[in-house]
């Protein structure tokens, strides 16, 4: 079976904080949220966390989907240190 590709569309991709079940090291509290509109763009996001969830974010930036997802637009992944904070990574089409 061959698979479609949405590599030709243009994706803006947003990050929130989900879910904090405990003190966040490095300060982010439940609603954060971060938009990346271009890939080069700087985010103000713990660098542990953001180590850990960039391919997640790059992925969807270009436009790939997760197999094992009930919506191809969107992400759950927990920070690793401790799995305390929970991320929600949406995409839109722009």
């Amino acid at each position: 079976k061959e698979r479609k590709t949405n590599m030709a569309k243009k994706y803006r991709v947003n990050i929130e904080i989900e879910k904090l079940s405990g003190e966040c090291a490095a300060g982010h509290a439940e609603g954060d949220s971060w938009t990346l509109e271009r890939i080069e763009q700087p985010l103000a996001i713990c660098p542990v966390a953001l180590v850990a969830i960039w391919q997640k974010i790059y992925a969807l930036f270009l436009g790939a989907d997760f197999p094992w997802a009930e919506d191809p637009d969107v992400a759950h992944f927990s920070c690793p240190d401790r799995g305390i904070v929970t991320f929600r990574i949406t995409r839109e089409e722009i």
